[in-house]
């Protein structure tokens, strides 16, 4: 683990590592400290603009992966090589650390 963020006890939210975007995809581990309502994951680019917003498919407790497949909130496809960040929003109760993975 190169980095962890912990918020326990309120909304959370938090980026961590740059990640590129190689061979179709981005791939970032994060973990929940708890279940969570629902999740949302923002993958940001180089400015800090968010490029694509979603609702993560896992929001119980444990360690879950998101990969992302370049494509934008428009319908349009990223460049192979570029440097994207994953934001992570969870509701209150619903903690998280980051595990970054190449």
């Amino acid at each position: 683990m190169t980095g962890a963020a912990n918020y326990i006890g309120r909304e959370a939210t938090a980026a961590w590592e740059a990640v590129k975007y190689q061979d179709g995809a981005a791939t970032w581990s994060y973990e929940l400290a708890s279940d969570a309502a629902d999740v949302t994951v923002e993958v940001l680019n180089g400015n800090g603009d968010v490029v694509w917003t979603g609702q993560a498919d896992q929001t119980a407790e444990g360690v879950h992966d998101f990969t992302w497949n370049g494509q934008t909130a428009g319908g349009g496809q990223v460049q192979q090589g570029g440097v994207y960040t994953l934001r992570v929003s969870a509701p209150r109760r619903a903690a998280r650390r980051w595990i970054h993975r190449c």
